[in-house]
């Protein structure tokens, strides 16, 4: 689940629930890297985890109205699974901190596929520039995993 946050910093911590759900959307988005955009709070809840990872520009105290919505929105989700033992360990980190990496593993590295092929599993980031595509690009390790399309495709072909 993606928060995507465009207020810039319109509301004060003094707001409700309900003003704030009014200025939040919630969407899915593809498990892959690509989703750490730095405009974005992000959410992985695996039963296992929770991981709630913020952009570097939406990572200051500013926005931790939003991150505890967030919050409570996944353990709404989570009631229903309330015989689940263990419960989810929540964790919240920034960009660019050591912690990220429990997310990054998480994810597929798409940003190694075609630009192609990550507009089609992702068609979110046409909406970026592509200076914005390049710089996210290049926040990313190269490393020897296979996207997801890389893996089908490397079945496919045999």
């Amino acid at each position: 689940n993606n928060e995507d946050n465009n207020d810039n910093n319109n509301n004060n911590n003094n707001s409700n629930s309900n003003d704030i759900s009014n200025n939040i959307t919630v969407e899915e988005l593809p498990l892959e890297d690509l989703a750490l955009q730095s405009n974005h709070i992000l959410a992985l809840n695996d039963l296992n985890d929770v991981l709630i990872w913020s952009g570097s520009n939406v990572s200051s105290k500013d926005f931790d109205i939003y991150r505890e919505y967030l919050t409570h929105y996944i353990a709404n989700i989570n009631q229903n699974y309330s015989y689940h033992f263990p419960h989810p360990h929540y964790m919240s980190f920034n960009e660019h901190a050591s912690m990220s990496r429990w997310l990054l593993c998480r994810l597929f590295p798409s940003h190694k596929d075609e630009p192609e092929d990550f507009f089609n599993n992702f068609p979110q980031l046409r909406q970026l520039t592509n200076e914005d595509l390049q710089n996210l690009i290049s926040k990313f390790h190269n490393t020897d995993d296979l996207s997801y399309t890389q893996y089908f495709n490397s079945l496919v072909n045999r």
